[in-house]
């Protein structure tokens, strides 16, 4: 652990929107300190992690110093429960393996009953990677996704602050819950009623995930969310609504199409090849698992493997261009 980090993230976790490059450059140097069940190692782990109660991804505490994730670890102590003990080591090797966890949305570096310095998915991959995030906010576009609002979702227009992100207006919706400051470094711009501004990412998400919906508006709802989540690279929050819809009746297909893009653009590539290949036979009109499954093959440059995939999947969807470029 480097004698800097923990003043580091403090500062982080107190001013949300401040610089953050001497924080991360340290952070991805250091070592750090991870909660696992007894018996796991930085290897296999099998970590520790909290449930976002809205959109359902998984966000996993990291410490800068290993006292305190076992002051931590000795907090969430449950009877009857496997012990946790504190796993640590190089936080870009860490950080290489807590992206394989199952609906992974980010960190919280040194959490407290307050607040943590948060890093969202993107930003654990490049510093699993030895990169830097940038000291800006990230910008997001949503193409050509039709934006799919339920009536009665309020919003509030403000000014953008100069000194922090893009000019343009800012807009949230505050029934959303969950919303916090460290949520303006991720925007996507939005047209709402003619108005353009630049929206939280993450809240625009609560706000879809959390709105009640007229019967047989959710389904387009989620499509709208789904989507979203993919294109703001926030892929365990995608995968958990995936495993939300799956036992719904009539969109088990849906489900499964949408979770093989989820774990091929997470890189769990033998995943996602052994789910379309075991969803396929159970949907095989979900269009999605045939591109995911050939893409997935392509990355892993089973070039011949994947050009039968692509074959396969033109016999039921002859126009389908992603398949067309590896048959």
């Amino acid at each position: 652990m480097s004698a800097e980090l923990p003043a580091l993230s403090d500062a982080a976790r107190r001013r949300p929107l401040g610089p953050r490059r001497r924080f991360h450059e340290v952070l991805r140097d250091s070592a750090v300190t991870v909660l696992a069940a007894d018996g796991a190692s930085p290897e296999n782990i099998e970590v520790w992690a909290d449930k976002d109660p809205v959109l359902g991804g998984l966000w996993i505490p990291v410490f800068s110093a290993k006292p305190a994730a076992e002051a931590f670890a000795a907090k969430m102590a449950r009877p009857g429960e496997r012990s946790l003990k504190a796993v640590s080591g190089p936080a870009a090797e860490l950080f290489g393996a807590i992206l394989e966890v199952p609906r992974f949305a980010g960190v919280k570096v040194d959490p407290s009953a307050r607040s943590s310095a948060r890093l969202e998915r993107a930003e654990v991959a490049l510093l699993a990677a030895g990169a830097v995030p940038s000291e800006a906010p990230v910008l997001h576009a949503l193409g050509g996704v039709r934006v799919s609002l339920p009536d009665g979702i309020p919003c509030r227009f403000g000014e953008a602050d100069p000194s922090f992100g893009p000019p343009g207006r800012r807009a949230l919706f505050p029934a959303a819950p969950g919303l916090t400051l460290q949520d303006f470094r991720s925007l996507v711009e939005l047209d709402l009623s003619g108005t353009t501004a630049w929206v939280p990412c993450r809240n625009f998400a609560a706000a879809l995930a959390s709105a009640p919906c007229e019967k047989g508006r959710r389904s387009e709802v989620d499509e709208t969310l789904v989507e979203a989540l993919i294109a703001f690279g926030m892929l365990g929050e995608a995968e958990a609504l995936c495993a939300r819809a799956a036992p719904e009746a009539g969109r088990e297909g849906w489900a499964a199409g949408h979770l093989g893009r989820v774990l091929r653009r997470a890189g769990r590539l033998d995943e996602c090849i052994a789910h379309c290949r075991a969803s396929i036979p159970l949907y095989p009109d979900e269009s999605r698992l045939h591109r995911s499954l050939t893409l997935a093959l392509a990355e892993l440059e089973d070039l011949e493997a994947a050009r039968d995939a692509a074959r396969a999947g033109l016999e039921r969807f002859p126009e389908d261009t992603a398949l067309k470029r590896f048959a």
